[in-house]
């Protein structure tokens, strides 16, 4: 059935479309699609996560067992309001046969999306806090890698020693994020034995690099910090609470447009959502080439 809302409402969005935007940004937000999801039922929530000190032991006949002191840590997620205002007319809203959260449930995913890799990679615009993206906590760990930094090196090279900042701290990479404006360059990249490492996304499989996870972030990726993240992105979280409310109003203006003197009605949605990084030396930043 058609959702259709009358002026000056205010709710929750139904919990099958909340349900298929949320999937919608998980699929377009490279943080979202990578990140270690953690369900949240409050704005807040304690995350253990184990630090070390775990350890197996050789044991002798007759012997007991020793115990390890489990070192952990426990980082808390706090959920932000991420919001969006949509601009739309009144007859739209009122026809019985017109679904309204259907009908922009890509817009509004899609900006959510982006909105969230910009905060939660770079920091730009974030609630999070300075010094909580991603990005911020690779250069903080001086985990960073400068393309053309080693004389006659391929761009390939240039990607093994990224990860190689990482696996120094006893991290795996996992995944890496970037933007499709280095697709032209990763084609060209090979392995000491000639084949390709990176695989591009197709009907069958997602895209790959060096045989990990490949997420693009085009308007949520700023070029001019990096051409590649790469990480262990166990060590990235992100919590959501499924449940996006939305307000209608005729009174609101909207980009500089007056709701209600262009017979328009503004339709806004928000949902909550947490970001944290538990392991600053997990990720590393590909520092575009020095002009």
């Amino acid at each position: 059935m058609a959702q259709t809302l009358s002026a000056n409402l205010a709710g929750h969005i139904p919990t099958s479309i909340a349900n298929e935007i949320i999937a919608d940004i998980t699929r377009g937000s490279a943080v979202m699609g990578l990140s270690k999801l953690v369900p949240m039922t409050t704005t807040t929530k304690t995350v253990p996560v184990l630090a070390g000190g775990v350890g197996a032991y050789w044991i002798g006949e007759g012997q007991a067992y020793q115990t390890s002191a489990a070192q952990w840590i426990y980082p808390k997620l706090e959920a932000k309001k991420l919001g969006i205002i949509v601009p739309v007319s009144k007859e739209a809203l009122n026809d019985s046969t017109f679904d309204v959260f259907a009908a922009y449930r890509e817009m509004i995913a899609s900006q959510f999306a982006a909105t969230l890799d910009k905060a939660a990679l770079f920091g730009t615009d974030s609630p999070f806090g300075v010094g909580a993206s991603i990005y911020e906590k690779a250069i903080a760990a001086e985990n960073e890698f400068t393309i053309g930094s080693v004389a006659g090196q391929e761009i390939g090279g240039d990607v093994a020693d990224l990860m190689a900042l990482i696996e120094a701290d006893g991290h795996d990479v996992n995944a890496f994020a970037t933007t499709k404006r280095f697709k032209s360059v990763m084609r060209k990249m090979k392995d000491d034995a000639g084949n390709a490492v990176f695989a591009d996304k197709s009907k069958e499989a997602p895209a790959e690099l060096y045989g990990q996870p490949l997420a693009f972030a085009d308007a949520g990726f700023d070029i001019t910090k990096s051409s590649m993240i790469a990480g262990d992105f166990e060590y990235s979280l992100v919590g959501v609470l499924q449940d996006i409310e939305y307000e209608v109003s005729r009174e609101a203006t909207v980009g500089g447009v007056s709701c209600f003197e262009n017979d328009l009605v503004a339709l806004k949605a928000s949902m909550r959502v947490g970001f944290l990084v538990v392991k600053d030396n997990a990720f590393a930043n590909l520092k575009p080439a020095t002009v």
